[in-house]
This record gives structure tokens, C-alpha cells and sequence, in this order.
């Protein structure tokens, strides 16, 4: 039986976000009472244009041609794009103004953007 690493990075990366994400999430909760007005805004959009990119993600697994377009389609480009270019932004912001939970949401939406390069390349290779 021969150990595909490739695949077992790729999943461990997808459930490295889904963790990052989760605690995220459960620290802001923690933290609200103890943030400024401004500051648990900025963290709450951030970590909600996060989570979003990566349900959308992982709902292209059953819903694949639904939710990203058939292969090498106009609208499989311009969801990767958007997604990309979303996962980007919130990581840049993230590191500017993100606040107490800066490098939590950053790594997060990091590894977010490797697999949706990943998805990316394999969908430009086949």
C-alpha cells in the first residue's frame, strides 16, 4: 500500500484551518467584554469573511461543479479569484488590525489561501 503525503498534507492543512478558525472564534468569545468597540468589529468581519471562504470550501467537495464551475470555466476562475484575493486581504488586514487574535485569524486565513492555491493548481493541471 503506497502513502500518498500529498494528500495527507492537503488534509491536514484543510483541518489545520477548520482548528484555527474554531479557536478563533472561541477566544473572541472570551474576549468580547474585554475588547473595544472597534477592535471586536474588525475581528468579528475578519473572522467572518474567513469562515465563509472556508464553508464555501469545504461545501465544493459534494457541490463541486455547482459551487465552483465545471473544469477550466469562466466561473471556476472568478470564484478561485474572489476567494483568493478575499483570503489575502483578510490576512493582510489581519496583521495590521487584528488586534489580540492578529496571528490566530492571519494563520488561519494563510493556510486558508494555500489550499485554495492548491485547488487552484490542480484544477489548472487537469
Amino acid at each position: 500500500m503506497r502513502v500518498d503525503w500529498l494528500q495527507i498534507l492537503y488534509g491536514a492543512l484543510i483541518l489545520g484551518v477548520g482548528i484555527a478558525l474554531a479557536l478563533s472564534w472561541a477566544r473572541l468569545r472570551s474576549l468580547r467584554p474585554l475588547l473595544g468597540f472597534g477592535e471586536k468589529t474588525t475581528v468579528t468581519w475578519l473572522l467572518i469573511l474567513t469562515t465563509i471562504s472556508f464553508v464555501f470550501f469545504l461545501l465544493s467537495f459534494p457541490f463541486q461543479d455547482a459551487i465552483l464551475g465545471t473544469a477550466f470555466s469562466e466561473q471556476r476562475s472568478i470564484v478561485l479569484y474572489i476567494n483568493l484575493g478575499l483570503t489575502l486581504s483578510v490576512a493582510i488586514v489581519s496583521i495590521f488590525r487584528g488586534g489580540t487574535l492578529k496571528w490566530r485569524i492571519v494563520c488561519a486565513a494563510l493556510a486558508l489561501l494555500l489550499v485554495w492555491l492548491i485547488v487552484a493548481a490542480i484544477g489548472s493541471a487537469v
